[in-house]
């Protein structure tokens, strides 16, 4: 996810080509080859480990340098394989297509560009038209929809980056409004939309067979007593109480959770019925405060507040379950499927970090772990489930303190530069 609130992996095609005879598709020598010119100016290719080298916690995309620079680090040793410097500053998460042999990096002057093996070089880039506010890519990679700063709307471009369509960011009244954030909704497949002012969600459908869209309201529909506008690309509002400056999606995707920064609680906006159906009471700030996750089976949301507790929600009925306190307020809360506890990190002081383990399994606090140095934001999961990755910056320089998931908690640095942050690589 991309915008103001959190980020998710997106997906775009490539248009088809002649595929490189030395190194098949979804081979990790081929991946290297796209890797190795990712960003134009490059440095002499290292000598690569052998195919499955770089063992079960694989690879990692690294962005540092605010945003100027990337690199390929091994998960398992942090050895550092290949690093380029870039043109322009990245805005937001690398995009990877589906197949996970291409990267699109959009820049915050409204670039986004699109590499490809076998040599890695720019095969298509796009203007915005202005500084990159959010952007998304379609899980069937055939559709971006991206949105400049200010109130210039929002362009639709297809799997090769040609401009399809332009939608004004107004209300049906002519308001109009930044972008806060566009996320992507692959099993609705749909992109959902929100605004700085403006109050309602857009959910923009790239399925051929969405159903008709009726704006205000209709007694039936199938008299014909009103007119409709096409279900697939068209815009299908939701009316909100307050604008929603960050959103998630739950896991089922059915569901929006909105953070508006003059409301001291979670909305639930169900996209079917288009209404909120729950509000949980939480000052959250940013979706960075959120995590799904399951318990005993059944789907959980954990929330955590400006008020240093962390809230279990049952997904289900949306009740508040369990409310654990931490140290201090959460600025990250973080897991994956392979991890038995969520990771919820507080600053304390200037230099300290303290992540608070909880149980996914009895909701209970398992333990705390420690981290020397400033907590800076950007915190991953290896693939593997079994290595935290946590943006820190201690004694004058920035890096990222790998922690092992299970105990005693291990942990390693990797000196970077400023603000870096981390992916696996897929």
């Amino acid at each position: 996810m991309t915008g103001k609130g959190a980020a998710a992996p997106f997906c775009l095609p490539m248009t088809r080509r002649d595929h490189h005879p030395l190194h098949p598709p979804g081979s990790t020598a081929r991946r290297r080859l796209l890797l190795a010119g990712a960003a134009g100016a490059m440095l002499p290719l290292p000598a690569w480990p052998a195919d499955g080298a770089p063992g079960a916690a694989g690879l990692l995309l690294l962005l540092d340098d605010d945003g100027r620079r990337l690199a390929v680090v091994d998960a398992a040793t942090l050895a550092l394989l290949q690093r380029w410097p870039l043109s322009g500053a990245v805005r937001g998460d690398p995009l990877f297509t589906p197949d996970g042999r291409s990267v699109l990096l959009g820049t915050r002057d409204g670039r986004i560009t699109r590499h490809e093996p076998p040599d890695g070089r720019p095969t298509a880039t796009v203007d915005t038209g202005g500084e990159l506010a959010a952007f998304a890519l379609s899980s069937d990679g055939r559709w971006l929809l991206a949105a400049p700063a200010g109130t210039a709307g929002l362009a639709l471009y297809d799997g090769d980056l040609r401009l399809v369509r332009r939608y004004p960011a107004a209300s049906l009244d002519g308001r109009t409004s930044p972008v806060a954030a566009v996320f992507d909704a692959g099993a609705r497949r749909s992109f959902v939309v929100a605004f700085d002012s403006l109050r309602e969600l857009w959910e923009i459908s790239y399925d051929r067979a969405a159903p008709p869209i009726f704006d205000g309201l209709v007694h039936d529909y199938r008299m014909g007593e009103a007119i409709a506008s096409a279900g697939f690309l068209g815009v299908r509002r939701t009316p909100l109480e307050t604008p929603f400056t960050a959103l998630a999606l739950d896991g089922s995707q059915r569901h929006v959770l909105g953070i508006a920064p003059a409301t001291p609680a979670l909305e639930v906006i169900n996209l079917d019925v288009r209404r909120r159906i729950a509000q949980l009471a939480a000052d959250v700030r940013s979706a960075a405060g959120l995590a799904r996750f399951a318990s005993q089976g059944r789907p959980m949301l954990a929330v955590a507040g400006a008020d240093a507790m962390v809230r279990i929600v049952d997904a289900a009925p949306w009740r508040v379950v369990r409310a654990l306190p931490l140290p201090a307020p959460a600025v990250v809360l973080r897991t994956h499927a392979a991890a038995p506890q969520l990771w919820a990190g507080s600053r304390v002081g200037a230099g300290e970090a303290i992540f608070t383990l909880v149980e996914k399994e009895t909701l209970d606090i398992a333990g705390t772990v420690t981290l020397r140095g400033q907590l800076l934001g950007p915190t991953a999961f290896s693939a593997d489930g079994q290595r935290l990755w946590v943006s820190m910056r201690r004694d004058g320089g920035d890096g990222l303190a790998v922690c092992s998931t299970g105990p005693p908690h291990d942990m390693r640095w990797l000196p970077t530069g400023r603000a870096p942050a981390a992916w696996p690589l897929p």
